[in-house]
């Protein structure tokens, strides 16, 4: 088959195929850059005001806060209403907050405390796109969710390598101000695109109004949406605060100062694209053993990265790892959206949402006093410790929850008799007979006790017990 016949049946089975789903792609690429030249902009503007890199820190935690404090309600909202109209609010209002910060940047009439209003004002414009974006996806993508979810991280990561650098590009050329001027611009491009997309389904409304007391319920009696939650809740915690670990290791430990913690974090990015990209080729949803056992393969690697005597050996295990890591959250997406009725989406990606960013909120500043306090070695060897024995009680906790006996006694299990007694024509004795378990029923959850006995074709049969 001639090379362009190939393409076009790569393209033609590929998510870009699904009507609306080109727009909303496109979209977000034009969002994710304006997302990266706003966020340098944000940040070097600060620097230059107050010249306090706590100010920059703070201008990030304020813009994170209100995603994390009202994530569940924004949840509610998405399941209660079109999740177009509500991608179009927020774009409106990031709009709205970089022009007005473009124009007072450019008029020089700006201070710090209006950077900082902008980035609470636009944290709360997160509340309403985030979740907004988790229940859309599925709607665009229908039965190619998995692949859905590796394009748009593609799309996120890739707008994560241009951005900054365009960044850098204008505010050197034509000044911070325009910067922000520019992602207005980007903004509006992507309201004009979302809007464009005319075949999406309208959320499904049932009797009573989505509360956020049924979306943590929809969470607990689903166990697979549970523990999936719980094994990202521990790879934020532990392995995902990775930029303190670089700049340690970069100036501390390998003595290459900023340029080792720039090649550091660029072959993390370059692994997290290509695991956006692998993750697009499970087409299945992942299972929760998967997730358990790549949680305690991504700690391994961590420990590894922790033991490396060279930066080139350090480089290439945090690229593996990062390729991992993206891989996991990817995975744990897609398994936690296709286990969830599209009426209750929202709602639960919110949590999710909170989770993997609550996670790293709370693990980064513990990471960075406990680098301080032990140094870059210790702090990656200790969090991959952590990592490894969570998800060993893990693994051990879903096994007993789900009634499997994780015991060295599964194979006498799985051979175990099952017994049952007769009584003969013309006998008064019972006879007992046996039988034993199919091969590996164990890997079923099926044990001894959860198998009836097995009646014979006989009529005189009296009591089979087992």
């Amino acid at each position: 088959m001639p090379l362009s016949a190939r393409l076009r049946a790569t393209f033609r089975a590929s998510v870009l195929t699904r009507p609306g789903y080109w727009n909303y792609v496109v979209a977000m690429l034009f969002g994710g850059t304006g997302f990266w030249v706003s966020r340098i902009a944000q940040d070097w503007l600060l620097l230059k005001l107050t010249n306090s890199l706590v100010m920059v820190g703070l201008a990030q935690a304020l813009q994170n806060a209100p995603l994390l404090l009202l994530g569940l309600f924004g949840g509610v909202l998405a399941d209660r209403f079109s999740s177009r109209t509500l991608l179009v609010i927020a774009q409106a209002g990031v709009a709205l907050a970089a022009v007005t910060l473009g124009v007072l940047t450019i008029s020089g009439e700006v201070r710090p405390w209006h950077v900082l209003a902008a980035a609470v004002f636009v944290g709360f414009t997160q509340v309403l796109e985030q979740p907004a974006r988790a229940a859309m996806v599925p709607l665009l993508s229908g039965p190619k969710l998995p692949q859905a979810l590796s394009l748009n991280s593609v799309a996120f990561q890739g707008s994560g390598f241009w951005g900054p650098a365009l960044s850098a590009i204008l505010i050197a050329t034509v000044g911070t101000g325009w910067a922000f001027i520019a992602n207005a611009g980007g903004c509006l491009v992507t309201i004009v695109l979302i809007t464009l997309i005319r075949q999406l389904p309208v959320p499904l409304v049932t009797g009573s109004r989505p509360t956020v007391r049924e979306g943590i319920r929809t969470i607990r009696r689903t166990s697979q949406i549970a523990w999936t939650m719980v094994l990202v809740g521990v790879l934020s915690l532990t392995l995902l605060n990775m930029p303190v670990i670089y700049a340690d290791m970069a100036t501390r430990v390998f003595h290459q100062g900023v340029d080792g913690y720039g090649q550091f974090n660029s072959l993390a990015a370059l692994g997290s694209v290509a695991g956006s990209v692998l993750a697009g080729r499970f087409l299945a949803p992942a299972r929760l053993r998967v997730l358990t056992i790549s949680l305690g393969a991504i700690a391994a690697l961590m420990a590894a990265a922790a033991l490396s005597p060279w930066p080139a050996m350090f480089g290439a295990i945090i690229l593996l790892a990062a390729l991992m890591s993206v891989m996991f959250t990817l995975r744990a997406s897609g398994l936690i959206q296709m286990s969830t009725v599209q009426e209750a989406r929202g709602r639960v990606m919110s949590v999710y949402i909170i989770v993997l960013l609550g996670g790293q909120a709370i693990g980064g500043p513990i990471m960075g006093r406990f680098v301080d306090a032990v140094g870059g070695r210790t702090a990656l060897m200790s969090s991959a410790f952590v990592a490894a024995v969570a998800a060993t009680i893990l693994a051990w906790w879903m096994g007993h929850a789900s009634g499997q006996t994780q015991t060295l006694s599964q194979r006498t299990q799985a051979r175990a008799r099952v017994i049952f007694t007769i009584t003969p024509p013309g006998e008064r004795t019972p006879r007992t007979h046996h039988t034993r378990l199919p091969h590996k029923a164990h890997k079923l959850g099926i044990r001894p006790v959860d198998l009836p006995a097995r009646r014979l074709r006989h009529p005189s049969i009296e009591s089979p017990s087992g």
